[in-house]
């Protein structure tokens, strides 16, 4: 399954924020296992750089973001879709760009936790938390956690 990351669940990673945190690290475990693609959008890459970096400095940034994108394939997209986004009316200009994107490079889902940006998106539209629950109705794949040690 391959799925377009948005930059909220990236922030929420690399912050390690406690509440949506863990969202992407079980997203990073079923790419280690090859059940999902991940893929990011340029734009989410530099949306990153530019929040994190306010947060933690740039260098910081910059090195979470390069062991980030060892594992999550990075993407752009162009002047064509970025303009039909724009045209795009009953969804959020970000939010119209990312389908774009998804469809550009044949994502099955987009995965956020702001779902309301998406208005009536064409595109399936899931949080981290739902990519599981997804895996498990579409392939019949649970994810178990271990308590090593």
């Amino acid at each position: 399954m391959r799925l377009l990351v948005e930059s909220d669940v990236l922030i929420d990673h690399i912050l390690r924020h406690e509440r949506h945190g863990r969202g992407m690290q079980r997203l990073l475990v079923m790419a280690s296992f090859g059940d999902v693609e991940l893929w990011a959008s340029a734009r989410a890459i530099c949306d990153v750089q530019c929040v994190v970096s306010d947060m933690v400095g740039s260098s910081e940034a910059q090195h979470c973001l390069n062991a980030l994108v060892e594992v999550v394939h990075v993407c752009d997209i162009s002047a064509k879709r970025v303009i039909a986004a724009l045209r795009e009316t009953g969804v959020a200009f970000d939010a119209s760009l990312a389908e774009q994107t998804a469809r550009a490079i044949g994502a099955d889902a987009v995965v956020t936790r702001d779902h309301q940006r998406y208005g009536k998106s064409s595109c399936l539209v899931l949080s981290p938390e739902e990519v599981e629950a997804h895996m498990y109705d579409a392939y019949g794949i649970r994810y178990e956690e271990l308590a090593l040690g």
